[in-house]
């Protein structure tokens, strides 16, 4: 499951039209804010472009609901066994696993 939460709520940049804010208003720094994306996580190495990607997509009809390409230095944190956090460019993202074996 993918959760998102701002790191600061007032820095908002809505007239970005590629901003995970366009679709997510209610961020808040407080608290995580689940997206209802679900599905299977993928981590892409694409060496043609040399770069690198999350994305989730549903399991139930194969799309693809999420993607984010990484950049260097990212910090990809370990919250718990289960959740882990990094930071886009305006907000913060979470990925809750279903099972603490899958998230190692």
């Amino acid at each position: 499951r993918l959760h998102l939460a701002s790191p600061d709520p007032k820095a908002v940049r809505r007239n970005d039209p590629n901003s995970i804010l366009r679709t997510f208003k209610n961020l808040s720094s407080e608290k995580w804010t689940y997206t209802n994306v679900v599905g299977a996580l993928v981590f892409v190495i694409d060496r043609s472009t040399d770069s690198f990607i999350f994305q989730i997509y549903d399991l139930s009809n194969y799309q693809l609901r999420f993607e984010y390409e990484l950049y260097y230095d990212i910090e990809y944190s370990m919250l718990s066994a289960q959740f882990h956090a990094f930071e886009m460019e305006d907000a913060c993202a979470g990925f809750c696993f279903a099972d603490p074996e899958e998230a190692k």
